[in-house]
């Protein structure tokens, strides 16, 4: 259950381990990733997302076909679950389900996702979670379409771009705290925000 503009909308039961769901929050919080992920992640653990199923529950919109798959009603559980597009997508990345329980509840269930997942392996969900999003926004505003292929693509640049930086980070040393100070002698410095042409 979860809150939408302040109304109460459920897609499926509360989770039942509260210890387990709070494990899956340190793990997202302590991921290595951009923070738009992470938020991006907590939504879809708490279903709140604006799926067109929540925005006709508002009376924003009246067809709530998928967009991506144009099969079934857009949910958070159908379009991170049970969409044909995700699923060749987390196929073609590598991505495994560890449960095939298709009847448990939605929320259990990416619960286990994260837990039984390695940090490497929860970080390829997110950033593939965000990046479906990604293109279903643009599939539904833009009417832009792209190929699993592509997406695919987009993740697997956007994942070694994430490691090649976090490598630089710790690589990297930490500069000491510099105090300025004025320039000695009869030197006067100008600091420009635009260009300048002596």
């Amino acid at each position: 259950m979860a809150l939408y503009k302040g109304k109460e909308y459920t897609e499926g039961n509360n989770i039942e381990q509260p210890q387990e769901l709070s494990n899956t929050y340190t793990r997202l919080w302590g991921l290595n990733i951009p923070n738009k992920i992470r938020i991006h992640f907590w939504k879809i653990i708490n279903e709140s997302m604006p799926t067109l199923w929540v925005l006709k529950s508002q009376k924003l919109v009246v067809n709530t076909l998928c967009p991506v798959c144009q099969v079934e009603q857009e949910s958070v559980a159908h379009l991170f679950r049970d969409c044909d597009f995700l699923k060749q997508v987390l196929e073609g990345i590598g991505v495994v389900s560890s449960t095939s329980n298709i009847d448990q509840n939605w929320k259990q269930r990416l619960v286990e996702e994260v837990l039984n997942n390695s940090i490497t392996g929860f970080r390829l969900l997110a950033i593939s979670y965000w990046a479906l999003w990604y293109n279903r926004n643009k599939i539904y505003h833009e009417e832009i379409r792209e190929q699993v292929h592509e997406v695919i693509g987009f993740i697997n640049a956007y994942m070694l771009e994430i490691e090649q930086l976090s490598g630089l980070s710790r690589s990297g040393h930490i500069p000491k705290h510099i105090i300025w100070e004025p320039p000695e002698g009869d030197i006067i410095k100008f600091n420009f925000d635009a260009s300048f042409n002596q």
